[in-house]
């Protein structure tokens, strides 16, 4: 199966959280956890990891295949935990908050930061796809969850793009797809931006709004 959800028990703000190539963890104040994860085929200790943590989990299938984890005992952050488990397997979290997480390949070189452009590129992209994704009913965030690999060619546009998983509704998986292709970032990427970009949206909060809702109005109002 595409991804490996588990239910954290929780919704998050809804919002388009693009991640760059360096893998990042988010750090916070969370309580140590009690972890008995012993060495075994790194889909069961990820799913294992879950049911401990309550973190979902998004990734290719075809990433877990013949890896294994390293064992996880004792009392721990959540954070540190992960990292012990994915050592040795060739994986990196790169989007981490306290309900979920990405899995992609290592790069092969990691930098400590974005180069110059890059920051500004992303922030082009991230509002290029809020536009689209709240201008379609079906595909307006919110109610969601999915990843999504994303690469640019040199004029702007999307020119090929994977989900990492469904949201769970074909209805919405075909909608976000429509909106993806050839969609026009609007800008040329910096010739040095590594490829693919990932791209998470998530759910949202009761009572908290990511946007979509003055852009409707805004978009009914000139259509009047």
């Amino acid at each position: 199966m595409p991804a490996r959800p588990r239910c954290a028990g929780r919704r998050l703000t809804a919002l388009l959280v693009v991640s760059m190539h360096v893998p990042s963890i988010a750090v916070g104040h969370e309580p140590n956890l009690p972890f008995d994860i012993p060495a075994q085929p790194l889909e069961a200790a990820l799913e294992a990891y879950g049911n401990a943590t309550g973190r979902d989990a998004l990734y290719k299938s075809d990433l877990t295949s013949g890896r294994r984890s390293t064992a996880v005992r004792g009392t721990l952050p959540p954070e540190a935990a992960l990292l012990a488990l994915l050592k040795g397997t060739g994986l990196v979290v790169s989007h981490s908050t306290s309900a979920s997480f990405v899995l992609l390949p290592a790069p092969a070189r990691l930098t400590a930061s974005p180069p110059a452009g890059v920051g500004e590129f992303y922030g082009n992209l991230q509002t290029t796809l809020q536009n689209a994704l709240c201008a379609d009913d079906a595909a307006r965030p919110g109610t969601y969850r999915v990843a999504l690999r994303l690469w640019i060619d040199a004029a702007g546009d999307i020119a090929n793009f994977e989900r990492l998983g469904t949201t769970g509704t074909k209805r919405i998986d075909s909608a976000i797809d429509r909106n993806l292709r050839g969609l026009r970032v609007g800008s040329p990427p910096p010739s040095d931006l590594k490829q693919p970009t990932t791209v998470v949206v998530l759910p949202r909060a009761p009572g908290v709004t990511m946007g979509c809702e003055s852009l409707v109005q805004r978009a009914a109002k000139a259509g009047r």
